[in-house]
């Protein structure tokens, strides 16, 4: 499950629920902090411009641009 807010063309917000506990990637342009339950979540990547990280399954992450 997946919800952006955008304005104006930039990225304000995001939400993602993990429904299958499998890893995420997010590609994007601009570095973003990811956080689940108020906790900043490490990110790892092979390319600059994705971001990936593990889920936990029912588990909600947000992100922003740094």
């Amino acid at each position: 499950v997946v919800d952006i807010e955008w304005k104006d063309g930039n990225l304000v917000r995001g939400r993602i629920v993990s429904t299958a506990g499998t890893r995420c990637r997010i590609q994007s342009d601009v570095p973003l902090v990811i956080t689940s339950g108020g906790q900043r979540v490490e990110t790892s990547s092979h390319e600059t411009s994705m971001f990936e990280f593990p889920t936990k399954t029912g588990a909600a992450y947000s992100f922003t641009a740094k």
